[in-house]
C-alpha cells in the first residue's frame, strides 16, 4: 500500500510517545486486515492508533521499531513515495528495505479499541488554555506528582516543592488529573495540524472503567492513561490555609530578579540548592551559608508583624518563578511569621494592585545543619 511522507508524519507522535517500559512500547504494530490498515503503538500509558483505508484488500502484520521506522521515513524527501508491504518497505522506485520485524503478543486489537473509543465512553470534555500549563514545574523525579491536574477551572503542576497554579477558561466541574504526555500530543498537533489551542479545543473522552481518556484527531486516535495522583485539591479550605496568609512582603520585579540570578549561581551546591530569606525592617537579605557564603539585600515593603523572620527557599525555584511573572511591576510573597509555616504563596502585582491570575506555592525548607 502507498503513503506520501506526510501522511506518514505521524509517526513523529508515536516516536515520542514510545516507552522501553514494556515489550511493545517501542515497537509499531501495522496490521493490513479487510477493509483498514493500522498502524498501532501500544505504550505503557500512551496508545495511538492511526487508520486508512486498505483500497488494494491486502493482508499482513509487522511489527517494527518505531524508532527505525519513524527516523528512516524522516530521512525521505517530501515527494517520495513510500509502499508498506508484507515483508518489504519500498521508497520510490530504488530503495528496498526488509526491516527487522518480531513476533508480539497483543491482546485488544485496534478495531476493539477504535470501537471503544467511538461507543463506549462515560463523558467527554473540552480542555482549553492548555497554554497556561506549566510545563518545567511538573515534576520529573516522584511518579506519584508527575502530573497535570484541571481543579477548580485552575491547571495544577507540581514538581515536589513548588505548586504551580493558573486560573483557566474551563467550565469543566470535576477534578481531571492528566499525564503530562498531554503535552506532547498538544505539541504534535499544534505543529503538525497548526491548531491553536487557546482558541479552539481538545476534546478529551472518558472510557468507560476510568481507565484512558481517548482523543481522536482526523486518523488518528490516542489512549492516555488516566493516572490516579497523591496531588491534593489544592483549593480545599485546610489546605489554602497554610499558604494563603495575610501578612506579605512585596519586593520591586527588576531588583528581585537582579539578585535572584546572582545568589542562585551561589547556591547551585547547596542543600535544596537552598537561600535562606531573612525578613527585616524595609528589607529582604538572601543569603548562602552553606559552602559558598554571601548574600544580596532587597529593598521591601515588609508587614510590621514579618520583621526579624526567617524562612528557606530554593533559589532556582524563586528564579524561575520570577521569570513567568516578569510582566508584573511587585512580586509578592504571602508569608506568616510562625514556627508552623509550611509553605508560602507568591503572585506578581500589576501597577493598578491587580494580582496575577497565576500563583506558585513553595514549600518551605527545614533548617538542616550543612555538613561539607
Amino acid at each position: 500500500m502507498q503513503f506520501t511522507k506526510q501522511q506518514l508524519s505521524f509517526l513523529k507522535l508515536y516516536l515520542n510517545v514510545s516507552d522501553t517500559k514494556s515489550f511493545l512500547g517501542d515497537k509499531i504494530n501495522i496490521k493490513c486486515i479487510d477493509d483498514k490498515i493500522y498502524f498501532s503503538l501500544y505504550g505503557t500509558d500512551t496508545k495511538v492508533i492511526t487508520a486508512f483505508d486498505n483500497t488494494n484488500k491486502e493482508t499482513f502484520e509487522n511489527n517494527y521499531y518505531v524508532s527505525k521506522l519513524a527516523n528512516i521515513i524522516n530521512a525521505c524527501k517530501e515527494s517520495e513515495t513510500i509502499t508498506i508491504e508484507q515483508d518489504l518497505i519500498k521508497f520510490g522506485k530504488n530503495a528496498e528495505y526488509k526491516l527487522e520485524s518480531m513476533s508480539c503478543n497483543i491482546e485488544t486489537t485496534p478495531d476493539k479499541y477504535l470501537e471503544i473509543l467511538n461507543n463506549d465512553y462515560e463523558s467527554k470534555y473540552n480542555l482549553v488554555d492548555i497554554s497556561r500549563i506549566f510545563k518545567s514545574f511538573i515534576s520529573n523525579t516522584n511518579e506519584d506528582y508527575k502530573i497535570i491536574s484541571l481543579q477548580n477551572n485552575h491547571f495544577v503542576t507540581y514538581n515536589d516543592t513548588v505548586l504551580a497554579v493558573s486560573q483557566t477558561n474551563n467550565a469543566i466541574t470535576e477534578t481531571l488529573y492528566l499525564s503530562p504526555v498531554l503535552l506532547t500530543i498538544v505539541d504534535y498537533l499544534s505543529k503538525e495540524a497548526k491548531i491553536d489551542f487557546d482558541k479552539g479545543n481538545l476534546e478529551l473522552k472518558k472510557l468507560q472503567g476510568g481507565e484512558f481518556y481517548g482523543i481522536s484527531f482526523g486518523d488518528m486516535n490516542i489512549f492516555v492513561e488516566i493516572k490516579n495522583s497523591k496531588l491534593p485539591y489544592v483549593f480545599d479550605e485546610e489546605i489554602v490555609m497554610r499558604y494563603d496568609h495575610k501578612t506579605k512582603v512585596s519586593l520591586n520585579n527588576e531588583e528581585f530578579k537582579s539578585a535572584l540570578k546572582r545568589i542562585d549561581f551561589l547556591t547551585r551546591d547547596n542543600i535544596e540548592n537552598r537561600v535562606y530569606v531573612v525578613i527585616e525592617k524595609g528589607q529582604v537579605k538572601l543569603e548562602s551559608r552553606d559552602s559558598q557564603k554571601g548574600y544580596e539585600i532587597v529593598d521591601a515593603k515588609v508587614d510590621t508583624e514579618l520583621e526579624g523572620f526567617t524562612t528557606i527557599l530554593n533559589a532556582s525555584y524563586l528564579n524561575n518563578i520570577v521569570s513567568f511573572l516578569k510582566n508584573f511591576a511587585t512580586v509578592e510573597i504571602k508569608i506568616e511569621n510562625s514556627v508552623d509555616l509550611s509553605a508560602v504563596k507568591i503572585v506578581g502585582v500589576n501597577d493598578a494592585g491587580i494580582e496575577s491570575d497565576f500563583y506558585f506555592v513553595h514549600q518551605v525548607y527545614e533548617d538542616i545543619s550543612f555538613k561539607g
